[in-house]
């Protein structure tokens, strides 16, 4: 009431506005800011429908929240004349339901951004090796000449491996580059906060060497397996 009428106000009798009806004030409740109304007042004027559309009820104790929840339940079922619950005209929630849908939901996403992102590693992936495939078939002459100064199939292994790696590594640092970006610029137009966690940075980058690390072990031990002589004459 002190946004309305100021400071050490006496307000009772005075008007307000909810919406376009005018109400008298009877009595101020301390440190609150509801407007409480009577029902029937507020169905005619502020609903516009003869029976309330729902009911809001507060339990101080949580452990009894389904017991209290079954027993709502029963007593709207006697008053409706209802024997069975099945047959029931009216919906019961519980905040714990809520929350337990709201958790499905979020689970069913999390699943599903999941495939998706597997998905997206895998043609990547896929991306990686084709990549290197080439690299190696262009390079296949240094690999012969390696090979003819003392190069051993460990070397050439390791060589194409880390390259592969470094590769994934540097891909995986420009997406978490422009995700913070895209991450900035969202929380700008949409006035969101922005959180980095490093833990899913590491995961990321983890997860992109090991990309490079399954996804590169086919070419590089290609690589490594060429004879000298005909990656020598190699055109």
């Amino acid at each position: 009431m002190t946004e309305l009428f100021g400071e050490n106000q006496s307000v009772v009798g005075k008007k307000i506005r909810v919406d376009q009806s005018s109400f008298r004030v009877i009595g101020v409740i301390n440190d609150s800011s509801d407007v409480l109304t009577p029902i029937g007042t507020a169905q005619k004027i502020l609903v516009g429908s003869d029976n309330p559309t729902s009911i809001s009820v507060a339990i101080s104790d949580p452990e009894i929240v389904t017991d209290y929840t079954e027993t709502v339940e029963q007593v709207l079922l006697d008053n409706h004349g209802i024997s069975n619950a099945d047959d029931a005209d009216f919906r019961l929630r519980s905040a714990q339901s809520m929350i337990d849908s709201i958790s499905s939901v979020t689970s069913t996403m999390v699943s599903l951004l999941a495939g998706i992102a597997a998905i997206s590693l895998v043609v990547g992936g896929i991306g990686i090796m084709n990549i290197m495939l080439v690299t190696i078939a262009e390079r296949t002459k240094e690999i012969g000449l390696l090979k003819a100064i003392g190069a051993k199939r460990s070397d050439i292994l390791s060589q194409f491996m880390i390259e592969a790696i470094v590769l994934t590594t540097l891909g995986g640092i420009v997406g978490v580059i422009l995700g913070y970006i895209f991450a900035y610029l969202a929380s700008s137009l949409f006035d969101l906060s922005v959180a980095m966690n490093m833990n899913s940075i590491i995961l990321a980058l983890s997860v992109a060497m090991a990309v490079g690390l399954v996804f590169g072990w086919y070419p590089a031990k290609k690589a490594a397996a060429l004879s000298p002589i005909d990656a020598l004459r190699h055109e």
